[in-house]
């Protein structure tokens, strides 16, 4: 065995520093995740299971230099000698802020269609309503975006919707007519849906996972498909390769994908590689 030369060494142990730099920078950051303790950051437990104990933070209240209301208090007399202060000159003043939110109060327009008899002929005229404008009484856009936003992004249950609009708009909203707003705004969102798989298939690298979820009691799966700026996310009775082939018919031809793969998924890529000729799929 021949003798390394000094080259050699130093590039060995460049090496193997590098290494153990890699392994101290993993060993740290697992040391940190055992003194935070398991939640639902760092885990697989839910948001309901951590224990409340918020970071003290900086806080973001800054002073309006344009308030929407200015409130001037003057004193009417002296503490000292009691002195009537109502003619006497000011001295500049400090200010104070409250940020609040207005009464919120529903507001009902009623468009009122007018007939009117024509001059020339006696024909009665009448014009049309706006567009938007459906059934004899209706609720507005704002009150569904607000429902799609509270069911959507926050993910609070119908009762929850129906009782958070009695309680603060004092306005008697049906479960039914929040399932109808939800439906209405799901139908307007479809182009940006379609956009959304579209740009995730012409992605170069594709990130992907899938959760069960039961729906009226029968189990389904959450796929979620990700890149850098989009995530688009699709409900399917398959965890396998049906579920790829509903919402991809043609496959990701384009990008490499990364998830935890099942054998479903991963029979339909080869079919596709051995299809397309494409290389340089590896299993994790």
């Amino acid at each position: 065995m021949r003798e390394m030369s000094d080259k050699e060494i130093i590039s060995l142990l460049l090496s193997k520093n590098a290494k153990l730099e890699e392994r101290i920078i993993e060993l740290e950051e697992e040391i940190r995740r055992l003194k935070l303790g398991k939640n639902s950051s760092n885990s697989s437990k839910p948001p309901s299971s951590d224990i409340f104990n918020p970071k003290k933070l900086k806080s973001l209240r800054t002073k309006s230099d344009n308030p929407d209301k200015i409130v001037d208090l003057y004193p009417n007399h002296c503490n000292k000698c009691g002195c009537q202060l109502d003619e006497a000159d000011g001295k500049g003043y400090t200010r104070r802020q409250e940020i609040d939110l207005p009464a919120v109060k529903p507001i009902t327009t009623e468009y009122r269609n007018h007939s009117i008899i024509c001059p020339n002929c006696g024909n009665e005229q009448r014009t049309d309503f706006p567009k938007h404008l459906k059934n004899n009484i209706q609720y507005g856009i704002n009150i569904e975006s607000l429902i799609s936003y509270l069911s959507v992004r926050q993910y609070i249950p119908l009762a929850r919707i129906q009782e958070f609009f009695r309680h603060v708009f004092g306005l008697n909203i049906g479960q039914g007519s929040i399932c109808n707003k939800l439906r209405s705004m799901a139908n307007k969102c479809i182009p940006i849906y379609v956009r959304i798989r579209d740009e995730i298939c012409r992605s170069r690298v594709v990130g992907s996972d899938e959760s069960s979820v039961f729906i009226n009691g029968k189990k389904s799966w959450v796929w979620t498909w990700q890149n850098d700026h989009q995530t688009f996310i699709n409900i399917s009775e398959s965890r396998g390769a049906k579920a790829v082939q509903e919402n991809f018919p043609e496959g990701l031809p384009n990008s490499s994908c990364v998830w935890h793969i099942s054998s479903g998924i991963l029979n339909l890529l080869r079919r596709q590689i051995k299809e397309t000729g494409a290389t340089g799929l590896k299993q994790s």
